[in-house]
């Protein structure tokens, strides 16, 4: 951008001696430059650094290519900005990051930058960041830090041939505690931008699209929408991608009508060197030239934003349109109807159209013409309700058309009822399809016995209103009626809940063991889509849980079964409770069901095998350990025999046979969830006396002991390596 330089005329007189103002190069310089430059610091690095890039693109001759931002994340937590431009040389890297208020850019208005102090602007966050250029086929990494002196300075890493297209890559490492305020203030500033860059690094960074509610040449009023951020709702100056707060306060002799377009929620655009800024890019500075720029386009948008609103209610083809868009316009943007106040006495506004005046409001008061008397008019509203979307007739039931005001709505239909009978059917049926719509149905008293007056009157009624778009209830479909289920009760297991309550308070019952959730048809069609084809289950009969044979299930024994199986990762699911019309819902969607009762047992009966094995190892093993404290000392304490049998030959006798031992045991093997599942199951299994082999186990050990007398010197309760060296001195020279 190009910045002016002002020019002074001095008239000397008496000048005797005469010296001009410095700045020293020092550490709190540069600190002022750097950091206390912005009060928004991740703002300004983040915006800093876009533009930057942006002006390469320009300089590159491919503005609307986007560069890319790196946002920060806990496997990358980093900020980055890189562009595809032209890219610099050693030298012009070197050169660019070591002086400040050095820009390449202070001859153009292409481009945004100019004041050569953006690309120093990481340091008002971190002590250090990066530089990656690629240029004609090198790629050289450099680190811009602060040195022990306070002054900034750039040292060159390293470089390497790359096949990367020219450009600038700048990353800087960022606190995990301020990853959510780059994400906020990356959506700030790139919102402006009219080419925006891809945003990589958070999967959830998104910046919604902005409705303008009127647009002209250099100006577009915003929709208020719910989405829309709150700094997007104020006035702003935009200049260059960078969006500009508008003072009132700041303008000196501004006037009502100048006024009034900053009470609007509008970005007005101004070509690149039209404004001055502040050296932080934070604000405008409101010089002169500035200022008077800002009044000339608040005049012409006074004048324009007004002859826009009569322009666009003029050119309605019908009363019923004028009357939406002129509450579009006040409804949608309150901010418009206190501009229209303020600029009244100014500019003449008169909305109307074709002779109604509008500016007292849109409701249709509908006068009382003799043909009003035998019209009928009903109000349906398809609103969401208990059990979702429904048509419901408005709750004071039908109204005398001289009764009757009606208030615009875009999502309101007419219908005028043709038929002799079945019209209301029709429009309820045809309403039923369009969610959150409301519906006017006109009917005559006289449509039986005179048809051709009864539309007659009915259709000068529509004209009255504003003639709005009609539907003849002959044209609409006859309601297929169907019996159907239209909803049913899904149950999810939560667990079971044990019988811990105070006084005065009922005990749990079966049914609390259950989250219950009313679902239409369409909602079993969604829920199979989201969940598969598959759903485990349990049949219901009131609460009482069945499997497939019909057999009863306590909710604890349910409770056992599905922890059991979690614990041994034969089951990780969801578990629903279906009765009968849910289950008959979910088998006519082609919904595999599985009881996951019978699951879990049809688990345990084709895994018999290896689960015997593994359950008659462990439980020899384990009566093995019992027995073994009782019947041969203190040799069960497993950290005091092992330091003993490590230091042991591994042809020793003793050594073989706890080797043995330890192999019976299975590794992560849990043995009690197995034992509890074959008890719940009564699954049966061909096995020996564990007590048999064990106690074979213990005469074994026993003998290895009596054949080994100088194993009594040792207290199994606090062997002590002196006496275990002692012991396997004595084995290995035997």
């Amino acid at each position: 951008m190009k910045t002016t330089a002002k020019t002074n005329e001095v008239t000397r007189s008496g000048v005797t001696q005469e010296g001009s103002f410095q700045i020293k190069a020092t550490g709190k310089a540069f600190k002022i430059l750097s950091d206390g430059l912005y009060s928004d610091k991740i703002l300004a690095v983040i915006r800093e650094l876009s533009c930057n890039a942006y002006d390469a693109h320009v300089a590159a001759g491919n503005p609307e290519v986007p560069f890319e931002v790196h946002l920060p994340n806990e496997l990358e937590p980093f900020f980055s900005v890189k562009d595809f431009g032209i890219g610099l040389d050693n030298e012009g890297v070197t050169h660019l990051y070591t002086t400040y208020f050095e820009s390449t850019k202070g001859d153009s208005n292409d481009f945004i930058g100019a004041l050569g102090l953006g690309s120093k602007s990481p340091f008002s966050y971190v002590d250090s960041f990066t530089i990656t250029s690629r240029f004609h086929g090198t790629q050289r990494l450099y680190t811009a830090f602060i040195a022990e002196n306070g002054v900034p300075s750039i040292a060159l890493m390293g470089s390497e041939p790359t096949d990367e297209v020219n450009g600038l890559e700048v990353s800087m490492p960022v606190r995990q505690e301020d990853f959510r305020r780059f994400e906020e203030k990356a959506e700030r500033a790139l919102f402006y931008f009219k080419y925006r860059p891809n945003v990589i690094g958070n999967r959830e960074f998104e910046i919604n699209e902005t409705s303008y509610l009127l647009e002209g040449d250099n100006w577009k009023i915003r929709e208020l929408s719910h989405d829309l951020p709150r700094h997007a709702r104020q006035p702003v100056a935009l200049q260059g991608n960078v969006a500009y707060p508008l003072r009132e306060d700041a303008i000196p002799g501004i006037t009502k009508e100048e006024s009034a377009v900053l009470d609007l929620p509008i970005e007005i655009h101004f070509a690149i060197g039209d404004l001055e800024v502040a050296a932080s890019r934070e604000s405008l500075s409101y010089d002169p030239r500035t200022v008077k720029n800002i009044r000339e386009v608040l005049a012409t948008a006074s004048r324009m934003i007004t002859q826009s609103i009569q322009d666009q209610i003029t050119n309605c083809k019908t009363l019923w349109s004028a009357k939406l868009r002129f509450l579009e316009l006040l409804n949608d943007n309150g901010h418009i109807h206190s501009f229209l106040r303020s600029v009244q006495g100014t500019y003449k506004v008169n909305l109307q159209w074709q002779g109604h005046d509008l500016k007292d409001g849109a409701n249709v008061p509908l006068s009382k013409p003799r043909f009003c008397k035998s019209i009928t008019i009903d109000l349906y509203q398809n609103s969401y309700g208990k059990g979702g979307y429904k048509v419901r007739s408005n709750s004071g039931g039908s109204h005398k058309a001289t009764d009757y005001a009606i208030h615009p709505h875009r999502e309101t239909s007419f219908y005028i009822d043709d038929l002799p009978s079945g019209g209301i059917a029709r429009v309820r049926n045809h309403l039923s399809k369009k969610s959150g719509t409301n519906g006017h149905l006109l009917r005559h008293a006289e449509i039986k016995s005179d048809p051709k007056k009864a539309l007659r009157d009915m259709r000068a009624l529509i004209k009255q209103i504003g003639s709005p778009e009609i539907i003849y209830t002959s044209s609409l479909d006859k309601p297929v009626r169907t019996q159907r289920i239209s909803s049913v009760s899904l149950f999810t297991w939560t667990g079971f809940r044990r019988s811990q309550y105070g006084y005065g308070e009922r005990p749990p019952l079966e049914r609390d063991n259950w989250d219950e959730e009313k679902l239409d048809t369409s909602e079993i069609q969604a829920d199979v889509d989201e969940n598969g084809n598959t759903i485990y289950f349990v049949d219901l009969k009131f609460f009482s849980i069945l499997d497939s044979t019909g057999k009863k299930y306590d909710s604890e024994i349910l409770d056992e079964i599905l922890r059991y199986a979690r614990q041994l990762n034969i089951f990780k699911g969801t578990v629903l409770g279906l009765r009968p019309a849910a289950k008959k819902l979910f088998l006519a969607e082609g919904v595999d069901l599985v009881n996951i009762i019978d699951y879990i047992k049809g688990y345990l009966e084709k895994n018999i095998g290896s689960i015997t094995s593994n359950y008659q190892q462990t439980e020899e093993a384990n009566r093995f350990m019992r027995m073994l404290n009782i019947l041969a000392g203190n040799w069960d304490r497993k950290e005091a025999r092992d330091r003993l049998i490590r230091a042991l030959p591994d042809t020793h006798s003793s050594k073989v046979f706890w080797n043995k031992i330890e192999g019976a045991q299975v590794d992560d093997y849990d043995h009690e969830s197995w034992s509890r599942l074959i008890d719940i199951y009564k699954v049966e299994i061909e096995s020996k006396d564990p007590d048999l082999m064990a106690r074979e186990w213990i005469e074994e050990w026993k003998a290895l002991i009596e054949a080994e007398p100088i194993f009594k010197i040792l207290d199994l309760y606090s062997i002590d390596q002196e006496k275990v060296e002692i012991v396997v001195s004595y084995l290995k020279e035997k």
